[in-house]
């Protein structure tokens, strides 16, 4: 998204901004990037297809919390330095609200009746058999699992969520790397230097079919 702001001052003003300038004004806040993006956009005539907003709105959200506050990039070296904190001032961890956010909201939206009861089902037909021979300690996206039904809980909702998170993730890039290549076709004649977008992002330029059902990025 500071790529798109840098290329948009080249097509305004015909230079590309001082170091840092960009940095300075937005930080590490994605919303605010976004807005911007989505603005220039608009002035450019690209569509994003996103779909469902409110899905883009959430996971901004999370990205900011990690990128800007102790819920994010510092949130392991905080709980190591909390000292006897209680555990209502401890910081929030990032994952759960990634958990509460996004994943309870596409479950919610977008995963059909049938989908759902097919993974319920497989946990339940698992469950007895876990619940007699496994113990579980460990850390999940709520906290701590310590049995055999809050484990299958976890399991269940990744199984639903995992490539929704991938499609709307996706269509995110997808609209942006269509932003960087309508401002490039504006500016190549200006600068040789810029390099040839839509070959570098030429794999999200794609249908929402082919994007729902890709299972592995690795661009």
């Amino acid at each position: 998204m500071k790529i798109i702001l840098i290329l948009h001052n080249v097509v305004i003003t015909g230079d590309i901004p001082k170091k840092g300038t960009i940095h300075k004004q937005y930080g590490h806040n994605l919303r605010n990037l976004y807005v911007k993006c989505e603005g220039i956009s608009s002035d450019l005539k690209v569509s994003d297809e996103l779909g469902d907003k409110e899905v883009l709105s959430r996971i901004l959200d999370v990205l900011d919390k990690f990128s800007t506050n102790d819920a994010g990039r510092y949130y392991n070296l905080d709980m190591i330095f909390c000292g006897d904190k209680p555990l209502d001032k401890l910081p929030e961890d990032c994952i759960s609200y990634w958990a509460e956010r996004v994943d309870g909201y596409l479950i919610e939206k977008h995963m059909s009746k049938k989908k759902k009861e097919k993974q319920q089902l497989r946990s339940d037909m698992i469950e007895p058999i876990l619940a007699c021979n496994a113990i579980f300690h460990m850390t999940g996206e709520k906290g701590t699992i310590l049995n055999s039904t809050e484990y299958l809980n976890s399991i269940r909702v990744w199984g639903l969520t995992g490539q929704l998170r991938r499609f709307f993730i996706a269509k995110w890039v997808r609209f942006l790397a269509k932003l960087l290549i309508a401002e490039t076709n504006i500016i190549r004649a200006l600068d040789s230097e810029i390099p040839y977008f839509d070959e570098i992002f030429r794999y999200y330029c794609t249908s929402d079919k082919y994007l729902r059902y890709k299972r592995r990025y690795r661009d």
